[in-house]
């Protein structure tokens, strides 16, 4: 078999970023053909047409080549950063996980390892940080400022030439996630609405982190898929299509043809056939999710916001929850996914009127991102370049806003991206609408999605304990192990 990837286990992304070709070159006739009968089976032109689109696509055999048909932030290295976190035990035997009894070691004394330099499920280096002093450069009348940065400590990156063995090929226990899922993890997580750990009480520390997830991988009855690792308990969306020994390409995730059979009848060909193609091949999955939607124009803020009219359902009485108190229907309203918020207010003309009043679903949209169904669209705290990155987009979003707030060289923290977000200035409408838009933020809303499946497993995990037990004490295997300061 040579080499092969595996998937994140939460994003379904290969340690690379994910495919970098439409296809393959020596399948367009057959997939042209394919396209242009589900679209027209009658339209002999069809298969030109599309053939001709898809030849744009062969990748030019040049190092390091990039097609310009990607957009930004989307394949191989735009995806992510080369940086990987692994969980589980590493030995010193070129890091495998000890072997000489039945069994795997358990979650207790988890090991966690930035790595990077994948292969075939495994990495070959570790890394380490180091502490580094900086020195004292004010002098003189600098300012106070100045002096108070001076001295201080920062952390320096170092590579190390260490195996650690993950690949499920291999039979490894070890798990891997992109260095972001293992953060939107920690941080999606609803921990406060999960129970305590009961249903393996045989020690009162409870486990890390990094350890119940590592349970949690290895103790399902259905074990992790032996070509993809990913978890059969979680539904990845179909992105585990796109692994054929190495995720190359994005064809097999397609499904349908429906923004390709709007593009051809719009007249379009050639490579403006791409973005089509690229929805319809639902590349947004590989697009990185932190690039918040900026105003493609000049906002207009007299401008207001006219919903399409929607046939109302016939129904015998009123709805129960029009007849709730505008306070808790924002409660509820704001727990509602889009669609279905939409959905409601076509139930009864008083819900119609009062959901698409525009006052009313600004402020449920505003109850939504910050404690509700869109709180996917806020950045990630520990990810400084995250907050940055939305709070660079809110204030594009108003002239006014933008005028009052800090500049881009300014050091922003949460208090400055919630003054933003919970402005009255700020057309949230339009803001919510882009970021529906964004190919960016859907990829960001399928992770959330997929982090709230793993808060499931996580919650049964805790009340219910191991599907099966196939754990021993990893307390009698910590002289075997490869330790990483």
């Amino acid at each position: 078999m040579g080499s092969w990837d595996e998937l994140c286990i939460l994003c379904g992304a290969c340690p690379e970023g994910g495919p970098h070709d439409l296809l393959h070159p020596e399948g367009i006739d057959d997939y042209a053909r394919q396209l242009a009968d589900e679209i027209d089976p009658y339209n002999d032109d069809l298969f030109d047409t599309i053939r001709n689109a898809l030849k744009y696509s062969i990748p030019q055999k040049t190092l390091l080549f990039r097609a310009e048909w990607l957009p930004n932030g989307m394949g191989s290295r735009q995806y992510c950063s080369d940086v990987c976190v692994a969980l589980g035990y590493f030995g010193k035997d070129e890091g495998t996980v000890p072997r000489d009894r039945d069994g795997i070691p358990d979650g207790r004394n988890v090991q966690v390892r930035r790595v990077t330099d994948s292969s075939s499920g495994d990495f070959e280096r570790v890394l380490q940080e180091t502490v580094v002093q900086n020195e004292d450069v004010s002098a003189g009348d600098e300012s106070a400022e100045e002096d108070e940065v001076s001295g201080e400590e920062s952390f320096e990156a170092s590579k190390l030439d260490l195996y650690s063995m993950c690949a499920v090929a291999h039979g490894s226990p070890n798990i891997w996630l992109h260095e972001r899922c293992y953060h939107y993890m920690q941080s999606w997580i609803d921990w406060q609405s999960l129970p305590r750990f009961i249903a393996l009480p045989s020690s009162g520390e409870e486990l890390s982190f990094a350890g119940e997830l590592y349970e949690i991988a290895n103790s399902r009855k259905q074990t992790r898929d032996s070509d993809t690792t990913l978890l059969p308990c979680v539904d990845y969306d179909g992105i585990e299509a796109t692994l054929e020994q190495w995720q190359d390409r994005f064809a097999p995730a397609r499904r349908g043809t429906k923004y390709l059979a709007r593009a051809l009848h719009e007249g379009l060909q050639g490579k403006d056939l791409f973005p089509a193609l690229l929805k319809d091949f639902r590349a947004w999955m590989f697009m990185r999710p932190d690039i918040w939607p900026k105003p493609l124009e000049a906002i207009d803020t007299t401008a207001t916001t006219v919903f399409t009219t929607l046939p109302i359902n016939p129904i015998s009485a009123i709805p129960l929850i029009d007849t709730l108190p505008n306070e808790l229907l924002l409660l509820i309203l704001r727990e509602l996914p889009l669609p279905s918020l939409l959905a409601l207010s076509s139930t009864c003309r008083s819900l119609r009127a009062l959901i698409t009043e525009p006052s009313f679903m600004d402020c449920v949209l505003k109850e939504a991102i910050l404690r509700g169904s869109l709180k996917w669209i806020l950045p990630v705290s520990s990810y400084k370049d995250e907050v940055q990155s939305c709070y660079e987009s809110l204030r594009l979003w108003h002239p006014a806003v933008s005028e009052s707030c800090q500049s881009d060289g300014d050091l922003i923290d949460e208090s400055d991206l919630n003054a933003l977000l919970v402005s009255p200035q700020l057309p949230r409408i339009a803001f919510v609408r882009a970021c529906w838009e964004s190919d960016s933020m859907m990829n960001r809303k399928r992770l959330w999605g997929l982090v709230k499946q793993f808060e499931a497993v996580w919650r049964s995990y805790r009340l219910h304990g191991w599907e099966v037990d196939r754990f021993y004490p990893s307390a009698e295997i910590l002289d075997t192990l490869q330790i990483v300061q």
